[in-house]
């Protein structure tokens, strides 16, 4: 005879941090919620943000930690947060120790299956947010293989 575990699967709360806006409505504010959590970092932390069908951010969890220059992450991981936490939409934002917010072609790569991954699953993806200190890019704003129906940039508002 075969024993079969029930199981529920539930989110943890950890703590809350103050978003001065209600909504997310640009690249900036995605990075200032990240900003605000995680800060500076001496090693590439990735997280997810996920909002409800109105923008507004109900959910941020770092997903990976590596180190100096990269992290890696499996997309199931990401779709779990975002399922788990009834995502309409995400942003994966990820910093560089080093300074330099250009994207390498691991993200862009990781970009791109996260968006088909995502559209699969009727979840929208925002952005792919790169950020240090003050600077950020936008993966999917700034790179030309990627459609731009995202997330305006500072300059639209």
């Amino acid at each position: 005879m075969k024993k079969i575990k029930i199981v529920d699967v539930v989110l943890k709360y950890i703590k809350t941090i103050i978003f001065e806006k209600n909504a997310v409505l640009n690249t900036k504010d995605a990075v200032d919620i990240v900003q605000n959590y995680l800060g500076e970092r001496d090693r590439e932390h990735l997280s997810i943000i996920c909002l409800n069908t109105r923008c507004e951010p109900t959910h941020l969890q770092i997903v990976a930690v590596g180190d100096l220059c990269h992290s890696t992450v499996h997309p199931r991981e990401l779709m779990k947060v975002a399922i788990l936490s009834n995502a309409a939409s995400i942003i994966i934002t990820h910093n560089h120790p080093s300074g330099l917010v250009i994207p390498s072609v691991e993200d862009i790569e990781m970009t791109h299956l996260m968006k088909q991954v995502c559209h699969f699953m009727q979840i929208n993806l925002w952005d792919h947010i790169i950020y240090s200190g003050e600077n950020y890019y936008s993966i999917l704003q700034e790179s030309p293989i990627f459609n731009h129906d995202l997330l305006p940039t500072d300059e639209d508002e």
